[in-house]
């Protein structure tokens, strides 16, 4: 196969494989979607009431308000695409379900970069058959599949990362001034929609451009400022003063420990999340990894360092270290075709090339089916989803006209207006309320072993996790009466911060919403 060469010395991409990329796409956005529509879940109630829940308040003016928008650490940023999004939606009926498939479907467009991106550096190192090799890697791993459709800054951020890193190092070929600036942009964007990512940042930069200042750092530099300036902007526009939602955000972890104080892990918490959900295919990830490492080094320095400064931070969640794994299975790719090549005599031979082709695609899409269905792994993808099916089936009853939550303090386990038909208010129910309380809704979501029937409903469905998980969940379920709604005999819900917030910050709540 000839492979043309650009003035960089890069090789450029082909028609043929420009027709390889396309179908790669277009497999994993199905996959993506596929994956949305099969296993409804929430990854982080952040997905839903720090961003889908303030989109909707911005398209609409209702929805629930969480103490972060009333201290103001979060940027409306997110929210702000989000709500494009779902305003676009409603030209085809505005209907709840029709501005989820919206989200859905943008965030999965979004997260084909690392499959493009992947792909390209592929096709720099070995043609079409590594680039395959990559992409397939990126556009069918289950980690990638199950995250890519949640609207969380984290995957936001991974999708920034990887082409700023690509387009600023593409691992052949001298990259012009633009490209840097490019670069530079992307990791900015990376840096707005995720703060902590920068120490990783900063690093590759460092990497990538050494000591060349005028040819990469000054133009990288100008494009990572462009959109933390312009975020710094939003803040102003927004909130009370420039960059207040990254600076409060800071403050109050670091300085007041607020993250701390809902849950502390080891530094190892990370590793074993990784060993728990890859398994036995851990060692081997990790070995490709660091072989890819000789490849394209920066992007195993920026992947260690993310893991590294997440894991020195009490609070964690696996889905911080997010934006590590698409540069840890590019490598992977890289490497398992360069391995491919090894075996089977050459990259010029026909063996070599069909073992990259399809032997490496194949080897890693059995692999990523077998670990998503492992034991601790196959619960994610129902964690949550009641709340999802719950709010589907209010919706689909024209009489539906109020919901409570019980107890009211699992309001972040529900699904917020985002995701009810207009007109359904959500009320806050406990059990001791008089009984005239139940008038203002006909439908009750709350967890099992509660009871609803004395107060005349009926269970309609309870939704269980799978087992597996380290922590048990209650099942979660939906009750319903007969008979229409009395507005005002019950309490509309609120987001009540946590408690320890109430009792060690009283003044961060004497403030109204700007």
């Amino acid at each position: 196969m000839a492979v043309n060469v650009s003035a960089a010395g890069a090789p450029r991409l082909t028609g043929q494989g420009r027709a390889v990329l396309l179908a790669l796409c277009l497999a994993a956005l199905l996959v993506r979607v596929a994956a949305a529509i099969l296993f409804p879940n929430i990854v982080h109630q952040d997905e839903t009431f720090q961003y889908l829940e303030q989109a909707h308040r911005l398209v609409t003016g209702t929805g629930l308000l969480p103490w972060e928008y009333i201290v103001g650490t979060r940027s409306w940023l997110f929210p702000g695409l989000l709500a494009g999004v779902i305003e676009l939606s409603r030209i085809f009926g505005g209907s709840p379900e029709t501005g989820q498939a919206a989200i859905v479907i943008f965030m999965a467009v979004l997260s084909l970069a690392p499959v493009v991106c992947g792909f390209l550096w592929g096709w720099r190192f070995g043609g079409l058959p590594a680039a395959v090799a990559v992409g397939a890697l990126n556009a069918f791993w289950f980690e990638l599949i199950y995250f890519s459709t949640h609207t969380l800054s984290e995957t936001m951020a991974a999708n920034a990362l990887v082409v700023g890193l690509y387009l600023a190092y593409p691992g052949q070929g001298s990259p012009r001034w633009n490209r840097f600036f490019l670069g530079g942009l992307f990791l900015g964007v990376a840096l707005t929609f995720r703060l902590q990512l920068a120490p990783a940042i900063a690093i590759g930069v460092v990497a990538i451009c050494g000591l060349s200042v005028r040819a990469r750092y000054v133009p990288m530099v100008l494009g990572a400022v462009l959109p933390i300036l312009l975020s710094g902007l939003l803040d102003a526009a927004t909130w009370d003063w420039p960059f207040q939602s990254m600076a409060l955000n800071l403050w109050i972890n670091v300085k007041e420990g607020v993250a701390a104080q809902f849950s502390k892990s080891p530094p190892y918490q990370y590793l074993s999340l990784q060993v728990t959900y890859w398994s036995g295919a851990f060692v081997l990830i990790a070995a490709l990894a660091l072989w890819g490492g000789r490849r394209l080094p920066v992007l195993l320095l920026v992947a260690a360092v993310i893991f590294l400064t997440h894991s020195a931070l009490a609070h964690k969640e696996y889905r911080f270290t997010y934006p590590a794994l698409p540069l840890i299975l590019t490598l992977v790719g890289l490497a398992s075709a360069e391995a491919a090549r090894l075996l089977f005599g050459g990259e010029s031979g026909r063996w070599a090339r069909a073992a990259m082709i399809l032997g490496v695609p194949v080897f890693w899409i059995g692999t990523s089916l077998i670990l998503a269905r492992g034991r601790e792994f196959y619960p994610l993808w129902y964690r949550d989803r009641g709340s999802i099916e719950a709010a589907h089936l209010v919706n689909r009853d024209a009489e539906s006209c109020g919901i409570a939550v019980y107890p009211a303090d699992i309001w972040d386990r529900g699904f917020g207006y985002v995701r009810l038909r207009p007109g359904v208010p959500i009320y806050s129910y406990a059990n001791g309320d008089a009984v005239d309380a139940t008038r203002a809704f006909n439908y009750l979501v709350g967890y099992k072993p509660a009871d609803f029937s004395a107060r005349g409903y009926t269970l309609l469905q309870c939704w269980a996790e799978p087992p597996g998980r380290t922590i048990a969940v209650e099942p979660i379920c939906l009750w319903r009466r007969p008979g229409t709604c009395e507005a005002g005999t019950a309490p509309l819900l609120t987001a009540t911060p946590p408690a320890f917030l109430l009792r060690d910050h009283p003044d961060w709540f004497n403030k109204a919403e700007k």
